[in-house]
Protein backbone atom coordinates (compact mmCIF):
# COMPACT_ATOMS: atom_id res chain seq x y z
CA UNK A 1 0.00 0.00 0.00
CA UNK A 2 1.32 3.19 -0.72
CA UNK A 3 0.63 5.80 1.96
CA UNK A 4 0.06 9.48 1.77
CA UNK A 5 3.15 11.33 3.81
CA UNK A 6 2.08 14.59 6.02
CA UNK A 7 3.92 16.17 3.39
CA UNK A 8 1.28 15.52 0.58
CA UNK A 9 -1.67 15.76 3.26
CA UNK A 10 -0.45 19.14 3.58
CA UNK A 11 -0.58 19.61 -0.60
CA UNK A 12 -3.89 18.43 -0.36
CA UNK A 13 -5.10 20.92 1.87
CA UNK A 14 -3.22 23.94 0.41
CA UNK A 15 -5.34 22.91 -2.95
CA UNK A 16 -8.32 22.48 -1.63
CA UNK A 17 -10.69 24.60 -3.82
CA UNK A 18 -14.65 25.81 -2.36
CA UNK A 19 -15.81 23.67 -4.78
CA UNK A 20 -14.29 21.27 -2.88
CA UNK A 21 -15.95 21.52 0.15
CA UNK A 22 -19.34 22.71 -1.19
CA UNK A 23 -19.75 19.61 -3.64
CA UNK A 24 -18.61 17.29 -0.67
CA UNK A 25 -21.54 19.03 1.94
CA UNK A 26 -25.45 17.56 1.55
CA UNK A 27 -28.15 16.30 3.42
CA UNK A 28 -26.90 14.14 6.77
CA UNK A 29 -23.41 13.98 5.95
CA UNK A 30 -21.55 14.21 8.98
CA UNK A 31 -18.22 16.83 9.46
CA UNK A 32 -16.15 13.82 8.67
CA UNK A 33 -18.06 12.61 5.62
CA UNK A 34 -17.63 15.92 4.32
CA UNK A 35 -14.00 16.37 5.32
CA UNK A 36 -12.87 13.14 3.58
CA UNK A 37 -14.80 13.39 0.42
CA UNK A 38 -13.81 17.28 -0.19
CA UNK A 39 -10.08 15.64 0.59
CA UNK A 40 -10.82 12.98 -2.16
CA UNK A 41 -11.39 15.44 -4.51
CA UNK A 42 -8.93 17.68 -4.19
CA UNK A 43 -6.20 15.14 -4.19
CA UNK A 44 -7.74 13.29 -7.73
CA UNK A 45 -7.69 16.96 -8.87
CA UNK A 46 -3.87 16.36 -8.18
CA UNK A 47 -3.51 13.11 -9.50
CA UNK A 48 -2.39 11.56 -6.18
CA UNK A 49 -5.07 8.83 -6.13
CA UNK A 50 -4.75 5.99 -8.84
CA UNK A 51 -8.33 5.65 -8.84
CA UNK A 52 -9.37 4.60 -5.47
CA UNK A 53 -10.60 7.37 -2.92
CA UNK A 54 -7.30 9.06 -1.49
CA UNK A 55 -8.40 8.79 2.27
CA UNK A 56 -7.71 4.93 1.12
CA UNK A 57 -4.35 5.87 0.89
CA UNK A 58 -4.43 7.96 5.09
CA UNK A 59 -2.99 6.02 7.81
CA UNK A 60 -5.71 5.92 10.50
CA UNK A 61 -2.66 7.61 12.53
CA UNK A 62 -2.72 10.23 10.39
CA UNK A 63 -6.61 10.92 10.50
CA UNK A 64 -6.37 13.31 12.84
CA UNK A 65 -3.59 15.67 11.62
CA UNK A 66 -5.69 15.71 8.30
CA UNK A 67 -8.84 16.88 9.82
CA UNK A 68 -7.13 19.39 12.23
CA UNK A 69 -4.75 20.77 8.94
CA UNK A 70 -8.09 21.26 7.08
CA UNK A 71 -10.52 22.20 10.03
CA UNK A 72 -7.10 25.64 10.28
CA UNK A 73 -7.39 25.50 6.75
CA UNK A 74 -11.54 25.99 6.90
CA UNK A 75 -10.95 28.45 9.38
CA UNK A 76 -14.48 27.34 10.80
CA UNK A 77 -14.33 27.83 14.58
CA UNK A 78 -12.08 31.25 14.51
CA UNK A 79 -13.08 34.34 14.05
CA UNK A 80 -12.11 36.36 10.41
CA UNK A 81 -8.23 37.78 11.03
CA UNK A 82 -8.66 42.45 10.76
CA UNK A 83 -6.38 41.66 7.52
CA UNK A 84 -9.11 39.24 5.66
CA UNK A 85 -12.00 40.80 7.08
CA UNK A 86 -12.77 43.44 4.73
CA UNK A 87 -14.28 45.61 7.14
CA UNK A 88 -13.34 48.24 9.11
CA UNK A 89 -13.31 47.52 13.08
CA UNK A 90 -14.72 48.95 15.49
CA UNK A 91 -14.53 52.34 16.47
CA UNK A 92 -12.82 53.59 19.64
CA UNK A 93 -14.92 55.31 21.95
CA UNK A 94 -12.56 55.72 24.68
CA UNK A 95 -14.61 54.61 27.50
Amino acid sequence: MDWLTREQIDQVIENLAAADLIDASGDGKTSAQVAAAAFDSAAKRMNLSNGTRATEHLKLADLSYMADALGEAVNIDSPKSEESSGQPGSPDLGV
